[in-house]
């Protein structure tokens, strides 16, 4: 027993059942052995020697500890196993779904391969699971499922090439270290139904079809720490590669690259922190609707950096931040809180009152549509009345049913009133200019930018540089004129 390659990985060595498919075991498979110890199990080690075995249903209060006695590979990269272990689980019984199923347990499972050819590979409930250098896998469903205030741990695991990578459920926590997931058809990794917690630490998240990491449906609290995403979600425009919805947010010291449309991150209500997170290639680096304090972050190579929207309560911070090779640093769109910056950096930020919301595209076009007949504070809807909402007189951007409702939205709308006017000012300007000198061997193309406060846009730069020039020539003409006068006198 002591040249076994994995004894050394058994928990309960006074409690210990070798399970060999050659019949060199105490059992030559799991049917057998649950025949046997399935009504008794307690404290019990199953050391399986290398083979394709069927998975079972463990229903018990005892603590199960399953390890593979086989050889495994640690990626120098990703710090996960580089292989599949030989000792292979899969399911074909009728009745039974899951490869391993496990019902009120602390299990701990040590170098497997799980494969759930009908649903599950793993699935759990009320239940600690310790996973250790194990590989699961599931095409049709979910490759490891955690539900029903479950406790997961999983360290240098591998799920490769299945739907799902990771599942967890209500009340649920889940602590991934040194992991590498790829390849999924759906998501990397999901937290929904009131997740307690998800966390990742030097993990490896990548070419999955939908978002690496999405946090939904009431999960709690999320922290991503020296981890990597890389090429997830490529052909979903608007998915994000971690995709985050009400939810406590930490992201620091990971990697996000993209080689399609998608989003970096994306947070939507909750709140967060990103701190030395790099991001690049990507539609959108990180798209914010939330509470959100952004520093020290490297962002590269985005059509827009990060892209602020929607944000009503708190405020969206920035220090010490690079955004470098992007169509645009920062775009705000809507009435929304501006960012908050602090140390030296700033950055440029765009003004959207209007491109990005077909609400605002009608309005600031004063196209009579269906979005002119609906209340900007209270969402009443004259779709099929004759009655018509009045405009904000000043920018003509927002409509009320009421001077209630508009007395009610003024603290929220006064801020961006004023960039309103300003910016449909510039835009005006910047059509004009576009009409008259778009066939000019002088054309320059217009850009709408704010430098902090204050919009302007090229053609303002260019028409506000004659004049100096000009006041500078005179000037410098008057003196010469002087000078010669004194001359000749």
């Amino acid at each position: 027993m002591m040249l076994s390659p994995s004894w050394h990985l058994v928990q309960y060595k006074t409690n210990v059942y070798v399970i060999d498919i050659l019949g060199a075991g105490h059992f030559e498979d799991f049917k057998e052995f649950m025949n046997c110890h399935g009504k008794c199990i307690e404290n019990i080690s199953l050391l399986v020697r290398p083979g394709t075995y069927v998975g079972t249903y463990f229903l018990t209060n005892a603590n199960i500890d399953i390890v593979g006695d086989c050889d495994i590979e640690i990626n120098s990269s990703t710090k996960a196993i580089d292989k599949d272990p030989t000792v292979i689980f899969t399911n074909t019984l009728d009745g039974i779904k899951n490869t391993f199923e496990f019902l009120i347990c602390k299990v701990s499972m040590k170098r497997l391969s799980v494969y759930g050819e009908i649903v599950h590979a793993v699935a759990c409930k009320v239940t600690d699971i310790k996973l250790t250098e194990c590989c699961f896998v599931s095409k049709k469903n979910t490759s490891l499922c955690a539900v029903g205030s479950s406790k997961l741990y999983c360290k240098r695991c591998r799920s490769v090439g299945g739907y799902n990578g990771v599942v967890t459920g209500k009340n649920t926590s889940a602590n991934l270290t040194d992991c590498f997931i790829s390849e999924m058809n759906g998501n990397g990794i999901k937290a929904t139904d009131e997740t307690e917690m998800i966390s990742l630490k030097h993990c490896t998240v990548t070419k999955c079809q939908q978002q690496g990491l999405f946090v939904f449906y009431g999960a709690k609290k999320a922290k991503v720490q020296n981890s990597r995403f890389e090429g997830n979600c490529p052909f979903e425009i608007g998915m994000a590669s971690i995709q985050v919805k009400n939810c406590r947010l930490l992201v620091k010291n990971t990697y996000v690259g993209h080689y399609g449309k998608s989003v970096g991150i994306a947070i939507e209500g909750g709140c967060g922190i990103f701190d030395n997170v790099i991001i690049e290639n990507c539609d959108i680096g990180i798209m914010v609707q939330a509470k959100l304090e952004i520093k020290n972050c490297f962002l590269y190579s985005c059509y827009y950096g990060i892209q602020v929207d929607k944000v009503e309560k708190g405020i969206v911070v920035l220090e010490n931040n690079t955004i470098t090779k992007c169509s645009g640093e920062i775009a705000v769109i809507g009435d929304t809180t501006f960012p908050t910056f602090k140390g030296e950096k700033k950055h440029n930020i765009i003004l959207f009152p209007s491109f990005h919301d077909d609400q605002m595209k009608a309005k600031i076009d004063g196209s009579n549509d269906t979005y002119n007949k609906v209340c900007d504070h209270c969402s009443l809807q004259f779709q099929n009345s004759s009655k018509t909402l009045k405009a904000c007189s000043a920018c003509k951007m927002r409509y009320y049913c009421s001077s209630k409702c508009q007395q009610k939205e003024w603290k929220l709308h006064k801020i961006n009133c004023a960039r309103y006017v300003k910016a449909k000012k510039v835009i005006k300007k910047t059509q004009q200019y576009v009409n008259e000198n778009k066939d000019s061997n002088n054309y320059i193309e217009p850009s709408h930018i704010t430098r902090c406060d204050k919009i302007v846009t090229a053609t303002e730069e260019v028409m506000e540089v004659k004049p100096v020039i000009l006041l500078v020539v005179v000037m410098i003409l008057s003196m010469l004129l002087v000078i010669y006068s004194i001359i000749s006198n």
